[in-house]
């Protein structure tokens, strides 16, 4: 695949697992659960091909991770509230 970044490929054209890729480097393409590498232009479609259960679930945990409640309003990153009672806060 040309132009790939991230995403489901395979490495064989036919009855491999897809994994999970993302570029590391230049043109070097790694799985996410590390079983895999390849040069990016050296993967392919995955079609319906059975999906790798590691590099799902690895997948799964980053989305739930990036769909977290934000910090609370009026809390900087250390967790403390923020009171100026009428003066400019720092």
């Amino acid at each position: 695949m040309t132009g790939f970044r991230e995403g489901w490929a395979s490495k064989a054209p036919r009855g491999a697992k897809a994994h999970y890729f993302r570029r590391v480097d230049v043109g070097l393409a790694r799985s996410l659960c590390g079983a895999q590498d390849a040069p990016a232009g050296w993967l392919n479609d995955p079609g319906h091909s059975e999906r790798c259960s590691r590099c799902a679930a690895l997948v799964a945990r980053e989305v739930a991770k990036s769909d977290a409640v934000p910090a609370e309003a009026g809390k900087d990153e250390r967790g403390d509230h923020r009171t100026c009672e009428g003066k400019a806060c720092d």
